[in-house]
């Protein structure tokens, strides 16, 4: 988000000024579930063609169920999928197609359960050309009453497909249910990674909330993490999976020796600076770690209007490498470096002694086209890497407080909400257009809240941007 504040004096000199650097979590349905993709080989079996889809033509494309009608006029077919499928928590249905017709047509969708309730959706009066179609769950339609009253999501076994109108021909790409949006992010918005559980091998889980009322995953891997909750336990769209193989343990970690599973004791002997780890200094996420030579994991469902810091804990002892390096890429290769990261997981020479008081940051990602994070880590002779812990940041925005302008001597002054420990460049323009050139960098936070005065070019307007470096 821009924020522009226009200021003018006697002298008729105009600032806007634009504070950039912000960033949110990402915006996509929760609790989606996909029903069919109509994809070759298609999901699903498909029964009789009724009523004028007799003499219909169906092609099974490499993405969509084309079905030609050309007398027109009301017709289907019934499809059930390969294995009942569970929908609970969702309020809408969407539907995906590509129409061809001669004139107006309809598509119309019927949902069935295990016990024979049925519900209709319709779509009438469309056009030729792609339509994204969606209803909500308990819109009015028509239907038929099962064994048991009212639509069971959480066993939906089939679909009618049918149409209706001039002859037509319908393209079936995508059917799915959706759920409510997830609250957008908030400026700042913070999400807690632990990494070990209590079902991995020698693990425990945060308990949630922890110390500092934060919120936190446990993840391990072989299982997909669908939208993360942040430190105030608001679900995001942030989604989490490891891509490819890792092991997970305790053993010689933060707490030592530690067993099958892991005693409270064991727990308790956890050696960490919980005030130089920051939100990262918890016993039960610095406890236990993943590892791997190369490992990898996916952080998806980014917003790319946003950017991020990602922030890394890892702490071992006795392994071969005492350095982890951090990589982040844009593709799934992970081929295109964007971002990288290391700390020693042991003092170097002496390798009894885990890092209990380092993290490291990769500041001021942007999303890549697929709004995923492709992250590895290794040890940097080629070694296993360790990640016990890590933070995933919305970069906050700064917002002007206050501004001033002196004609006599064209400076400008200016106060704006900052992060500790940053800095900041201000950027100058007499033209939008044609960009913005750097007035001033490296102006150190004030902590809170940082203010600073600069000398602007004498034209009759112009425009100014703060942003973190």
């Amino acid at each position: 988000m821009t924020q522009y504040m226009k200021h003018t004096k006697r002298t008729a000199i105009a600032i806007a000024i634009a504070i950039t650097a912000g960033l949110s979590a990402a915006s996509s349905a929760f609790a989606d579930t996909t029903l069919l993709t109509f994809d070759t080989p298609p999901g699903f079996t498909v029964g009789s063609p009724y009523v004028s889809w007799g003499g219909a033509g169906f092609n099974f494309g490499t993405t969509s169920y084309d079905v030609s009608v050309p007398a027109g006029g009301f017709g289907g077919q019934y499809v059930e999928f390969d294995t009942n499928v569970d929908a609970s928590g969702n309020i809408a249905i969407e539907l995906t197609i590509n129409m061809t017709t001669s004139g107006s047509s309809a598509a119309i969708l019927v949902l069935g359960d295990n016990d024979g309730t049925e519900q209709g959706y319709q779509w009438y009066g469309l056009s030729s050309g792609p339509h994204v179609l969606v209803k909500a769950l308990g819109a009015y339609g028509f239907g038929a009453a099962g064994t048991t009253n009212g639509l069971d999501l959480a066993h939906l076994k089939y679909v009618h497909l049918q149409g209706d109108g001039d002859p037509y021909t319908i393209q079936w790409q995508n059917l799915r249910l959706t759920g409510p949006a997830p609250p957008p992010a908030v400026v700042g918005q913070t999400v807690l990674v632990d990494f070990g559980s209590d079902t991995s091998f020698r693990g425990v889980s945060v308990v949630n909330p922890d110390v500092n009322g934060h919120y936190w995953n446990s993840v391990q891997p072989g299982a997909f993490f669908s939208n993360l909750v942040d430190t105030s336990n608001q679900v995001t769209t942030i989604d989490f999976g490891f891509d490819g193989a890792a092991g997970t343990d305790s053993y010689n970690g933060p707490a030592g020796a530690t067993s099958i599973p892991p005693t409270p004791t064991e727990i308790a002997a956890t050696d960490i600076d919980p005030g130089a780890l920051g939100n990262l200094g918890i016993i039960n996420a610095a406890f236990d770690y993943v590892n791997g030579v190369g490992a990898k994991f996916q952080i998806q469902q980014l917003d790319p209007t946003k950017k991020y810091n990602l922030t890394f804990f890892g702490s071992h002892k006795f392994n071969s490498d005492a350095n982890t390096i951090y990589s982040v890429y844009s593709d799934s290769t992970y081929t295109t470096l964007i971002g990288r990261t290391n700390v020693n997981v042991f003092q170097p020479g002496s390798p009894w002694l885990h890092n209990r008081d380092q993290t490291v940051t990769i500041s001021n990602l942007s999303p890549p086209a697929d709004n995923i994070f492709y992250v590895s880590f290794v040890g940097s002779a080629g070694g296993d890497g360790f990640l016990n812990a890590m933070q995933i940041s919305v970069v906050q925005q700064p917002q002007i407080t206050s501004q001033s302008y002196n004609p006599a001597t064209s400076q400008f002054t200016l106060t704006w909400t900052s992060a500790p420990g940053k800095t900041y460049s201000i950027l100058t323009s007499t033209n939008l257009l044609s960009g913005f050139t750097t007035n001033t960098a490296g102006v150190a936070s004030g902590g809170a809240s940082t203010t600073t005065t600069v000398t602007l070019p004498t034209t009759s307007a112009g425009f100014l941007r703060v942003q973190q470096e």
